[in-house]
């Protein structure tokens, strides 16, 4: 019975993920994965040179935070499970490592934007809420001002 459960639990979470109608591909690897016309690092080139950012930033354990400002180190991610999860902690990370604020920015397909906002941005701000770390999203418009 709890293995039942314990697989509804996992199945119900992981449903949104697959209802939306993104875009699979497989890598030579053969990992299934969600295509984006654009990677993680243009998104956050774009936005941490608005900021005024210094990115890829190496801290004392080796890890790296995407974008540091003057006062907050910032995670971006694609608003996708489990990106978005990963991000929490990431951002967590990096605040205590770098003594500054947390701050996730998610970045959003501009086609599901809506979807994606109601199922996975508003479960990250709250999140954000409890634990203190701003949360924004961002869409591919913001690589039109990166100029």
């Amino acid at each position: 019975m709890k293995i039942l459960i314990i697989f509804l639990i996992v199945f119900v979470i992981g449903m949104p993920c697959y209802s939306l109608p993104y875009k699979l591909k497989t890598s030579k690897s053969a990992r299934t994965y969600i295509y984006h016309q654009h990677g993680e690092n243009v998104y956050q080139h774009a936005h941490c040179s608005m900021l005024g950012g210094t990115e890829e930033v190496v801290l004392q354990d080796k890890t790296r935070v995407d974008c540091i400002t003057d006062d907050y180190a910032i995670e971006y991610d694609f608003c996708v499970p489990p990106k978005i999860y990963e991000s929490v902690g990431q951002a967590l990370h990096y605040a205590i490592m770098t003594k500054k604020k947390p701050k996730i920015v998610l970045i959003v397909d501009k086609k599901f934007e809506k979807l994606q906002i109601k199922f996975y941005y508003s479960r990250i701000k709250q999140i954000g809420k409890n634990y203190d770390i701003e949360v924004e999203y961002i869409t591919e418009d913001i690589l039109k001002n990166d100029k």
